[in-house]
């Protein structure tokens, strides 16, 4: 089994030799902005629910798979060889294909397919990732603790220690699957077990965005609060000359009061661009911004994203 042990003792004196797990997510909540229930713990899911809860990150991937294999072209020795593999790719919808491929290397960092039909008519059918583990040669999860898991890959795990009904383990072999990573061995990454593994994974894009990620969902919910509490459509209004003759002893505070209601019933549906006229009252929209400019903190945070 290829390994390397996490905590390590000498003989002569006591040293630890800890493989490094890289940066760990402060905020862990499962709550971002207007949505809830992202899967902190396992982050293939985790991914998904990141890619499609902003257009940002969602159009920017499926972007860049349809870039990484635009143009691409095959090329051989032989012009009908050539027009045989375009007959077949058309066919069996290989770009298609292709392009999934890139998008999900892209957004998961790994990919793995399991080959499906014949030659005639082949697809590959991607492995459902936060379901998926992989293990190197000899590896027990039952005695091997405080381990780095480290390439090359011996097994690959679908479903591992589920033992619902209708759902089985199930084992596959590297060599009979579509194995992709996007480098593996920039840093150590974590699987949907919690283990430590060194260039079994691949490293996703979304990783060094999902912070903008949090942060631009929490500001949209915030920025639809605050105008919806203070924003356009909601007023400040001042009723002066009520003031005026409340401080003369001319009405007393009940009596404004009374007006005050009065006048915020009849006002109450005040249609789009519709104008208030009145008399002895100071009117003033709510500023949206507030002491914090939202819309340039949305800017920054999606200009983060886009650009990354």
């Amino acid at each position: 089994m290829s390994e390397i042990n996490a905590a390590v003792t000498t003989g002569k004196r006591k040293t630890t030799l800890m493989a490094s797990g890289g940066v760990r997510r402060k905020d862990n909540s499962t709550t971002i902005g207007g949505y809830q229930n992202f899967d902190t713990n396992n982050r293939f899911r985790y991914y998904q629910q990141l890619a499609t809860a902003t257009p940002h990150v969602f159009t920017s991937l499926n972007k860049l798979g349809l870039s990484l294999v635009k143009g691409m072209q095959f090329d051989g020795k032989a012009a009908k060889y050539i027009r045989d593999f375009e007959n077949w790719s058309r066919k069996v919808n290989f770009m298609e294909q292709v392009q999934t491929l890139a998008r999900l290397v892209c957004r998961d960092g790994t990919y793995i397919a399991t080959p499906a039909g014949n030659p005639d008519n082949m697809s590959l059918k991607p492995l459902y990732m936060p379901a998926v583990t992989i293990w190197p040669e000899g590896f027990n999860p039952r005695s091997d603790r405080n381990v780095l898991l480290t390439a090359p890959a011996a097994k690959i795990k679908v479903n591992e220690g589920v033992s619902a009904n209708k759902v089985k383990e199930q084992d596959l072999k590297p060599g009979n699957v579509v194995y992709g990573t996007y480098n593996a061995w920039d840093n150590v990454q974590r699987d949907i077990k919690g283990r430590d593994t060194w260039g079994l994974y691949g490293t996703s894009l979304v990783d060094p965005i999902e912070l903008s990620i949090r942060n631009l969902l929490n500001i949209n919910q915030g920025y639809v609060q605050f105008v919806k509490k203070y924003g356009q459509g909601r007023y400040h209004i001042d009723f002066k000359m009520l003031e005026k003759l409340v401080e003369q002893d001319i009405l007393g505070f009940e009596q404004a009061q009374t007006v005050i209601n009065h006048w915020l019933e009849e006002h109450r549906y005040l249609s789009e661009n519709e104008d208030i006229a009145a008399v002895g009252i100071d009117i003033k929209t709510l500023d949206a911004n507030g002491s914090l400019d939202v819309q340039d903190s949305r800017r920054k945070a999606s200009s983060d994203i886009r650009n990354n």
